[in-house]
């Protein structure tokens, strides 16, 4: 189980499901029609950087929006 702060508990295998849920809605626009702006973005404001200019990194998971 974990604790995150004002959520109620969820086991490991919950959020795992969660996640891939996410991942899966996310690309299905791209999946049926594989066009660039179908494509996953990054949040206004937010950079990718360029490997080591990174400084927080994707791990976060508040860069992504669909």
């Amino acid at each position: 189980m974990d604790s995150r702060y004002g959520e109620p508990p969820r086991t490991f295998g919950a959020d795992l499901v969660s996640n891939l849920r996410f991942v899966l809605l996310g690309a299905a626009k791209f999946a049926d029609d594989p066009l660039a702006q179908n494509l996953i973005s990054l949040k206004p404001g937010f950079s990718a950087g360029n490997g080591g200019t990174a400084t927080t990194g994707w791990a976060a998971g508040v860069f992504l929006t669909m």
